[in-house]
């Protein structure tokens, strides 16, 4: 799965125990939707590159991730 951390709202720090709707509400106040779909693996390279590229810039294109692992090195062209 990936999400884009501008997906993520509320500055907030949810306590131990169950989540409540309105702690989903703070954290996703829109409601984008949910799409499935194949990716070959050069086209995940490019999105999950395209998705650090500004680092460490805070924008809301960093890719969280979930199901895969994946390391970058800021200091290298793109495509490196």
């Amino acid at each position: 799965m990936i999400l884009n951390a501008g997906t993520f709202r509320g500055d907030i720090e949810i306590p131990r125990g169950p989540i409540k709707h309105k702690d989903l509400q703070l954290i996703f106040p829109m409601i984008d939707p949910i799409v499935i779909m194949k990716v070959r693996g050069d086209k995940m390279h490019k999105l999950l590159e395209n998705g650090v590229s500004s680092y460490p810039k805070l924008d809301g294109k960093f890719p969280i991730v979930s199901g895969i692992k994946f390391t970058f090195d800021s200091g290298k062209p793109p495509g490196s």
